[in-house]
Formats: structure tokens, C-alpha cells, sequence
């Protein structure tokens, strides 16, 4: 027994071990993103200060040039006589190709500085930056199909858990079921409800999510400094956690369905069911405010840097785009038995990707420290794929029937 307690605290001492490890490695990570940024910087200004110098020292250099020309004193009548009659058309002409060439580098020069003063001098990083920013469709498509196919993964993931538990719970209060793709339908009458029974089984699911979504956050947390795109489903999971449960709160107490059964067998009056219901909309709201962050790290699996140019274009076809996505494949999937109260619960992910939408510029510039591969993940497409078609042919009473 004592070697058994001893092997359990020494695991749990390394746990928390691992754990702190982890966390200085974060802090070492931003102190290193950190020093990054201001060398970057440090390196524009140099590169700019060295410029202006020199353009200076030209139009001084220039300027003097022609100053000397002008004042400088004759030489005697003697000297320029016998200079005439041997080197007078060499004078002439070697005088007017340097006057040419003086007022060809005076007009390069003051158009290179008129220029660099409305338009700014490209370093080589704001170069870098611009190329970064530039994505053709092929590269549009490969992002949008890797992140549906983790937010089919992670959907079917809280669906599948949430059903199993459902069905193994309503044995307790003797209730028979199967699990359909559209839901759990239950074998019994409408007499065999009670409010225990309603206020269990209707409110499994939203809770399963809701703690999947909050252990997801937890490892997507430790893993985003990491470019592999398996922790796309984690943060997908900690999406569709939070739309099973708010979402599906507040548009079941809306239509009177599913998650809202809930609130009804709580005897709310209509005030305090249109405030449930707009409280857990503007949660919804809030939670994709602070998790902007979230969002922009996940970018590391493609790319080395986020900045105000590509990061509109990462939202969209890496959030956005194909959370939208995902969730018409599974309307379509579900079609022709799909609820209205499935339908709205899936469209409130809109409200919670909105802030992400709408300001993705907020959180600046980041810099990452592995080069992800923006690159097809076929295997994620093959699983997403098999796992939608088997859940749909295991699932289907109709195919049996046959």
C-alpha cells in the first residue's frame, strides 16, 4: 500500500511538474516573440535613419559641387590664351557631360526622395509581410477543407458522447431508445414523462458539451504554441461545446424545444425566459470577444507570422469560412429530418465568430516561432468523411427497414 501511495504522489508531483514546464516554456516563447518584434523594428529604423543620411550627404555633396563651379576664382589671361588654342574643345565638351550628368543624378535624387516621402522606403520584412498576405485559391481551399474537416470531427465527437450518455441515463427512469442521427427517440407515451425525467435527459447533452468545450480549452491552451493540426479540433471543440449549450439555450427556450424543455419545468415566467435567452446570446458574444486570441494562434499551422495584412484573409478561410462550411455539410447531412431547433443552434455560431469577423486587425502583429506547411491533411478529409457516412448508415432506421 505504501509503495501504491507512493507511485500516485510521485505521478501527481510530475504532473504538476510537466505543468509548470509547459508554462515557462509559454513565458520564454512570448519573451522570445517579444524580442523578435523590437529587433525588427530596431533593424526599419536603423534602415531608414541610414537612408536619410545618405541622401543628405548626396544633395550636400551636389550642392557644394555647383557652389565651387560658380565662385571659384579665374586663372590668368596667360594660362586660359594658351589653354585656348590647344583645349578649348575638350574643356567644352568634358564641361558639358558632367553639367548633363549633374542634373541627371539631381533629378534621380530628388525623385527617389519626393517618392520616399509620400510613399515610404519597403524594407525587406514589410516585404516578406506583403508576400505572406497573398494566397491564391488553391491554397484558400486547402485551408477551408483541413478546419471543416476538424469542425465535422469535432460536431460528430459532442453529438456522439452526448447521445451514448443520454440513452444510458434514460434506463434509469426505465425508458427505452435508440439513437438516430437527427437525435435519441424515445419508445414510450407522452404520460411516461416526468419533470426529473425532463430536467435529466433534455439537459445531458448541452452539460456533455459544455465540459467537453471546457477541458478542450484547457489543452488547447497548453498545445496552440505547437503548428500540428490536430489541436484544429480541440479549439473546434471548445466551439461547438459552447454553441450545444448556449446556443441550444437560448433557442430552445425561444421555440419551446429541446434544451428550453429545461427552463419551462422550471416554471420561468415569459420575462425570465426572454432574459434567459438573450443572456446566453450576449454570452455567446462575449466568449468570441476574448477568444480572439484563441483564433490567431491557431494560425501557426500555416504560417510565421500574422500581421494587418494576411490576417483578414486567415480569418476567413481558416475560421469563418469554414465553420459555415461545416455546418451546411451537416444540415445536409441530417436533411430530410433535421428540427428547426438543430437548424438555429447551428446558426448561432455566427454570434460567436462575429467579433472575430468583423475586427480581426485588433490583436496586430504576432510571430510565431515554427513555419507551419500549408499543405492538404488528407487523412482529416478521409476521417471526417467515413465518420459522417457511417454515423448516417448505423444510425438510419430506413436503410434497416429494407
Amino acid at each position: 500500500m505504501n509503495k501504491k501511495k507512493h507511485n500516485m504522489f510521485y505521478s501527481v508531483k510530475l504532473f504538476f511538474r510537466k505543468m509548470k514546464l509547459l508554462r515557462r516554456i509559454r513565458k520564454k516563447n512570448k519573451q522570445v516573440e517579444k524580442m523578435a518584434k523590437q529587433q525588427i523594428r530596431e533593424r526599419e529604423k536603423y534602415l531608414k535613419k541610414w537612408e536619410r543620411r545618405r541622401r543628405r550627404r548626396l544633395l550636400r555633396f551636389i550642392v557644394k559641387k555647383q557652389f565651387q563651379k560658380i565662385f571659384r576664382p579665374k586663372k590668368k589671361e596667360k594660362t586660359q590664351q594658351t589653354v585656348k588654342i590647344y583645349e578649348e574643345p575638350k574643356q567644352k565638351r568634358a564641361g558639358y557631360s558632367s553639367w548633363k550628368r549633374r542634373k541627371r543624378i539631381i533629378r534621380f535624387l530628388i525623385y527617389k526622395s519626393i517618392k520616399s516621402w509620400s510613399f515610404g522606403k519597403k524594407t525587406d520584412v514589410q516585404n516578406r509581410q506583403i508576400a505572406t498576405a497573398r494566397l491564391n485559391k488553391r491554397e484558400k481551399w486547402i485551408m477551408m477543407l483541413n478546419s471543416a474537416s476538424a469542425f465535422i470531427i469535432a460536431y460528430l465527437t459532442i453529438q456522439i458522447i452526448g447521445q451514448m450518455l443520454t440513452l444510458f441515463i434514460a434506463q434509469n427512469f426505465e425508458f427505452q431508445g435508440s439513437i438516430r442521427y437527427w437525435g435519441v427517440v424515445y419508445f414510450i407515451t407522452s404520460n411516461d414523462w416526468t419533470p426529473d425525467a425532463v430536467l435529466t435527459l433534455y439537459s445531458v447533452q448541452p452539460l456533455v458539451g459544455l465540459t467537453l468545450a471546457l477541458i478542450s480549452l484547457i489543452i488547447y491552451l497548453n498545445v496552440q504554441q505547437f503548428e500540428g493540426i490536430l489541436k484544429m479540433i480541440f479549439l473546434w471543440l471548445y466551439i461547438n461545446g459552447l454553441v450545444a449549450f448556449f446556443g441550444a439555450l437560448a433557442v430552445g427556450t425561444i421555440i419551446s424545444k429541446g434544451f428550453g424543455f429545461v427552463v419551462i419545468y422550471l416554471y420561468l415566467m415569459d420575462t425570465g425566459k426572454l432574459l434567459v435567452s438573450l443572456c446566453s446570446l450576449g454570452i455567446l458574444l462575449i466568449i468570441g470577444v476574448f477568444s480572439r486570441s484563441l483564433f490567431i494562434n491557431s494560425a501557426n499551422v500555416y504560417f510565421e507570422e500574422i500581421n494587418f495584412k494576411n490576417v483578414k484573409s486567415v480569418i476567413r478561410y481558416h475560421i469563418v469560412y469554414p465553420a459555415l462550411l461545416g455546418s451546411f455539410i451537416l444540415i445536409l447531412f441530417k436533411l430530410p429530418k433535421i428540427t428547426s431547433y438543430e437548424l438555429f443552434t447551428l446558426s448561432t455560431i455566427i454570434l460567436l465568430l462575429l467579433p472575430v469577423w468583423t475586427s480581426p486587425g485588433i490583436m496586430g502583429e504576432k510571430i510565431f516561432e515554427n513555419k507551419g506547411n500549408l499543405t492538404l491533411r488528407p487523412w482529416m478529409l478521409l476521417l471526417s468523411f467515413s465518420a459522417l457516412m457511417l454515423f448516417r448508415l448505423l444510425t438510419d432506421p430506413q436503410l434497416f427497414a429494407i
